[in-house]
């Protein structure tokens, strides 16, 4: 399903016959019953009193009241006296307390909206909200009801006609299926709404009692129903069904998944799958739910009528795209299958384009030419089709040649005026791109963006707290990391970033605890000891251990980010700067993210730098495009900086 945010400014409604907006209000407002919204990338939870970003944030009840009511005021001004009676029950208060709430609301704007919403003060009248106004489901998971022999969730259309304010005033039975009728800017259709996954409950042998109604429960609430419709059931009603069993022993569990589409015998996705003993069951919910929803995704793609060898190459895709390490190599043969066997599969001809685009950057000479043009056939072929698809600009631009850093920039402008994903991937993309530029801050804001779209990627959570980290936010980072490697089978995507900041948080003991989960024993063995002299501020001792990186970097085998790393944080900077070089000719353009780490300031201030930088015409992109990294803003910012005016 697609993204439901109203364009920049005021709410956007369609269907206007089916969604009435009358802007009636209770007296006061009951932040109980109040629903979710959003506001540009923060998420607004009233019940809870909590807004979210990247993390969350508690407010005071009168200030959530008082921005629940500007938001149901859809852009419209809200005088003092209706601010008195629905946030403070009519009392006599002083202007004082609504300016310091008011205070708070911008305080909140510049600290997480980035912009994306303001408080405007209409002098001798009152106050408005102007930003972009987002309608979600609850967070909370809706009561199932009991109808026949099958466990589903209430009808929406039933609600349909509930008001704007009504909706955040007490619309919390609302499903999605109202919120369809938003639409998120001024481009495209709405989507073909995904018809729903039931997930059966799965048969159990060797495991506890409960089990398999647990995972069911875990799957039904593991994506957002806003984003896709699980639904729980014994017996499949209509549309995709997912079961199976669930064998256990001492040692692991083994999860024989089976998902069905309507009407054919043979399930199109029967894997079998291995977790070692203790793995949370949360985290095998999410991770065999996200795989079906990628598969019925794929298979409600034109043409609808695929072969069975497409359906496959897409499920096995699917499958590998799943797992918080991923391999490039199996994805690439699991989309040639697909796309063979059906040429006008859009989605996985520019999802082929993308992965060919980025297994280029491992190669080099005529190997990445091939790569590069069975990508640019593939995305040539899927324009086509659909030359309105934003995945196809985003394919373009992962296979433009590395050091083309303007030609990745006008395809990111063209990716973002084309049809949106729906699941926030132009701003993921975009991210990245921001990121090999030295745009964090830009970074950070696309990935919010990203976030308020698909709320579960991993990768814009993990990559969103490195961020935090990085601008000296590091302690909730820590807590972002934390959280996610509870959840996670496979620690070791969450462990490779929260390593990265937490060196640079100086959270010594993580580290510590980090490196010893590195998979490389000739980087673990030159790490451990160069952390534990940054952890006793011994400086000549750990600029003695950064040595061990040199032989490292000139290696291919063991040449990566965590060389580079080492060689900068024991000050061995120019070093630093060949090992991103190196890493920059072998991996492509997502090694120039080393060099902005706070790691590499004393990198940055060297003539090896600006010789790079001119090298790779990145300095041309700086100087030409309007756009200076982040470093250059800072107060002591390196000579390079003053050659960009």
């Amino acid at each position: 399903m697609k993204a439901k945010t109203a364009p920049a400014g005021l709410l956007t409604i369609r269907h206007s016959d089916n969604l009435d907006c009358e802007m009636t209000t209770p007296d006061q407002i009951d932040l109980a019953h109040a629903s979710a919204f959003r506001l540009g990338p923060i998420t607004v939870e009233p019940a809870l009193r909590q807004v979210t970003a990247v993390r969350s944030e508690t407010l005071e009840p009168r200030v959530m009241q008082v921005l629940v009511v500007l938001a149901m005021a859809n852009g419209g001004i809200v005088s003092r006296d209706d601010l008195v009676r629905q946030c403070w029950e009519g009392r006599i208060v002083g202007d004082d307390s609504i300016t310091r709430v008011i205070a708070r609301l911008r305080k909140l704007a510049a600290e997480h909206g980035d912009g994306a919403f303001r408080i405007e003060t209409i002098t001798k009248v009152g106050y408005r909200l102007v930003g972009p106004i987002t309608l979600v489901a609850s967070t909370q998971p809706e009561p199932l009801q009991v109808a026949g022999s099958a466990v589903e969730r209430p009808k929406p259309e039933q609600s349909h006609r509930l008001s704007l304010r009504q909706w955040l005033a007490g619309g919390s039975a609302v499903l999605a299926a109202v919120a369809v009728s938003l639409f998120w800017s001024n481009r495209g259709t709405l989507p073909r709404e995904a018809a729903p996954l039931t997930v059966v409950p799965f048969g159990t042998s060797g495991v506890p009692t409960g089990t398999a109604e647990t995972l069911q429960s875990a799957m039904v609430s593991a994506i957002a129903p806003e984003r896709f419709r699980v639904v729980g059931g014994t017996l499949p009603q209509a549309g995709y069904y997912l079961t199976g069993r669930l064998v256990g022993s001492p040692s692991e569990i083994t999860v024989y998944p089976e998902l069905h589409v309507p009407g054919v015998k043979t399930p199109i996705w029967s894997p079998q799958k291995t977790y070692p003993h203790g793995t949370l069951l949360k985290g095998i919910a999410t991770q065999l739910t996200w795989t079906a929803r990628c598969i019925v995704d794929g298979v409600n793609e034109p043409p609808l009528q695929k072969p069975a060898a497409a359906t496959a190459g897409w499920a096995s895709y699917c499958e590998e795209n799943s797992k918080d390490v991923y391999d490039v190599d199996r994805q690439v043969e699991a989309l040639r299958v697909a796309t063979q066997a059906e040429p006008r599969f859009v989605t996985a001809q520019v999802t082929l384009a993308e992965f060919l685009g980025h297994r280029a950057y491992l190669e080099a000479g005529k190997a990445a030419d091939t790569l590069r043009a069975e990508g640019r056939r593939a995305v040539a072929l899927a324009e086509k089709i659909d030359p309105d698809n934003a995945e196809v600009y985003m394919g373009k631009a992962v296979l433009t040649v590395p050091s083309d850093f303007r030609g990745r920039d006008a395809l990111f402008a063209r990716v973002l005026s084309s049809r949106p994903t729906g699941w926030g991937f132009e701003f993921q993309h975009f991210a990245y791109f921001l990121d090999q530029v030295g745009r964090q801050r830009d970074a950070l804001e696309a990935r919010k963006r990203a976030l308020a779209i698909n709320p579960g990627n991993t990768y814009d959570i993990l990559l969103s707290a490195a961020s935090l980290s990085r601008t000296g936010r590091y302690q909730e980072a820590r807590a972002i990391f934390a959280d996610e490697a509870r959840i996670r089978s496979d620690r070791r995507l969450v462990d490779r970033i929260w390593l990265r900041a937490a060196l640079t948080g100086r959270d010594w003991d993580k580290a510590h605890q980090l490196v010893a989960a590195l998979t490389d024993d000739r980087v673990r063995a030159a790490m451990a000891p160069l952390v534990a002299a940054l952890a006793v501020g011994d400086a000549a001792t750990a600029r003695a251990a950064g040595a061990a990186f040199e032989p490292l970097a000139k290696d291919p085998a063991t040449l990566s980010g965590w060389t580079a790393l080492g060689l900068a944080i024991s000050g061995r900077d120019q070093a630093a700067i060949e090992a991103v070089r190196r890493l920059f000719a072998t991996t492509g353009p997502d090694a120039l993210d080393n060099l902005y780490w706070p790691e590499f300031d004393d990198a940055r201030r060297t003539p090896a730098f600006e010789a790079l930088v001119r090298e790779i015409r990145l300095f041309d992109y700086w100087q030409t495009s309007g756009h200076v990294p982040d470093f250059c803003l800072a107060a002591d910012a390196p000579p390079l900086c003053a050659k960009l005016n």
